[in-house]
């Protein structure tokens, strides 16, 4: 009876401990980041790593996971890119969403883009989710799939902060 209660007792813990993980991503604290020309701002994990504009100016920011990010999963790492262009032939073809997956060696890269026309220019916001298959590790290593309604739902939370300061042009 009394290994029962203590197994009861760790079961719990365990469910505990992995519910708090999960809350504290889900309960993760914002930075700002101010584009140096003024034009935009994006909020962003603090733990994300940011960068600015690209040396062409066509990327405005990318956004990337950390390296840890999610460890003991099947997760290897995502990446957000923020762009624009005022090619016509773009600018015609600027609206809505485009999911793609692709599958390699084992490797499962799903991206999803964003296309919007502001200022008479085509606004892309583009991210990708790269994992590993979990079938082809051993049931034994410890590896559990990653969550990936919580890593779309950080990107999506960025995407929806960005906001315009000025016109862009």
């Amino acid at each position: 009876m009394r290994k029962i209660a203590l197994l009861v007792i760790v079961l719990l813990v365990f469910a505990i401990a992995i519910i708090g993980s999960r809350d504290k991503k889900e309960r993760a604290t914002y930075k700002i980041y101010s584009d140096p020309e003024g034009v935009f701002t994006i909020q962003y994990p603090e733990d994300f790593k940011i960068s600015g504009r690209g040396k062409d100016n066509v990327v405005l920011a990318t956004v990337a996971t950390p390296k840890n990010y999610l460890s003991g999963t099947n997760f290897s790492d995502g990446k957000l890119t923020i762009d624009w262009s005022n090619n016509p032939d773009e600018i015609a073809n600027c609206l809505g969403l485009t999911i793609s997956e692709e599958v390699a060696a084992g490797n499962l890269y799903e991206t999803k883009m964003y296309k919007k026309v502001y200022d008479g220019d085509c606004h892309t916001f583009t991210y990708t989710l790269h994992s590993t298959k979990i079938a082809n590790y051993d049931p034994n290593a410890g590896i559990e799939e990653f969550d990936k309604e919580l890593v779309q739902d950080q990107f999506e939370k960025i995407i929806r902060s960005f906001k315009f300061l000025v016109n862009s042009n």
